[in-house]
C-alpha cells in the first residue's frame, strides 16, 4: 500500500511538472548574456524587443561603461521612455536615462564595497513583450551569479528590475513547478497520514 501510495505521488509529481512547464516555457525564458573578466566587465544589450535596454557589470578592475566619472559596479542605460520606480542608492546621470551603482560605498571601500547592492526599478508605459517574463543572469568570472534583471509585463506596461545581489541560483520555470507539485503532494499525504492515525 505505502508503495503504490509513493509511486503515485511520484507519477502526479512528474506529470504536474511536465503540464505545468510546458505552458511556463511558452511564456518565459531564463538565459545567460554574459560573464564577466576577472579584470574587466561587461556591457550587454538585452535581446528583448519592443524597447531599449542596456546592462553593465563589472569585474574587479575600474569600471565606467557609461561615462560616469567614476568607478562603477553595475549600470543600466534605457531609452527616454522609460521612467524610475524604485532607484535609491542608483545615481542617475545628468542629461542622460543611464543609471549607475558607484562602486565606492563612501567608507573608502571600493570595487563593490557594499553587500547587499539596491535593487534598482524602472517601467515603461503602453508596451507589452512578446513574453510574460524574461530573467537575464550576468555571471562572475568563476561561474557564480553576479546579477539578475528581470524584465516582464505589468499593468499596461513593461517593468525592468536589476538586482545586484542575487545571493543565489535563478531556478528555472519547470524547477519551481516541481517544487511547489511536491510541497503540494507531501502536504496531501501528511494531511492523509495525521487523518488515518487519528481514526
Amino acid at each position: 500500500m505505502r508503495l503504490a501510495t509513493a509511486l503515485l505521488a511520484a507519477s502526479a509529481v512528474s506529470f504536474g511538472a511536465l503540464a505545468i512547464s510546458a505552458p511556463a516555457r511558452a511564456t518565459a525564458f531564463i538565459t545567460t548574456i554574459c560573464t564577466e573578466t576577472a579584470s574587466g566587465g561587461c556591457v550587454q544589450e538585452l535581446p528583448v524587443g519592443g524597447t531599449t535596454v542596456t546592462v553593465a557589470s563589472d569585474g574587479e578592475a575600474p569600471f565606467d561603461p557609461f561615462g560616469a566619472g567614476y568607478d562603477t559596479s553595475d549600470g543600466i542605460q534605457l531609452d527616454a521612455q522609460w521612467v524610475p520606480k524604485k532607484t535609491i542608492g542608483w545615481n542617475q546621470l545628468p542629461n542622460s536615462n543611464t543609471w549607475v551603482l558607484p562602486a565606492c560605498d563612501g567608507s573608502g571601500s571600493c570595487e563593490n564595497g557594499k553587500v547587499d547592492e539596491p535593487i534598482g526599478e524602472w517601467r515603461v508605459p503602453d508596451q507589452a513583450l512578446s513574453v510574460n517574463l524574461a530573467i537575464f543572469k550576468i555571471r562572475e568570472a568563476d561561474g557564480s551569479l553576479s546579477d539578475v534583471i528581470k524584465m516582464f509585463n505589468s499593468n499596461g506596461g513593461v517593468d525592468v528590475t536589476f538586482d545586484s545581489s542575487p545571493g543565489g541560483a535563478v531556478p528555472e520555470v519547470s524547477t519551481w513547478a516541481l517544487m511547489l507539485l511536491g510541497v503540494g503532494v507531501t502536504g496531501a499525504m501528511l494531511r492523509r497520514r495525521t487523518a488515518l492515525a487519528v481514526a
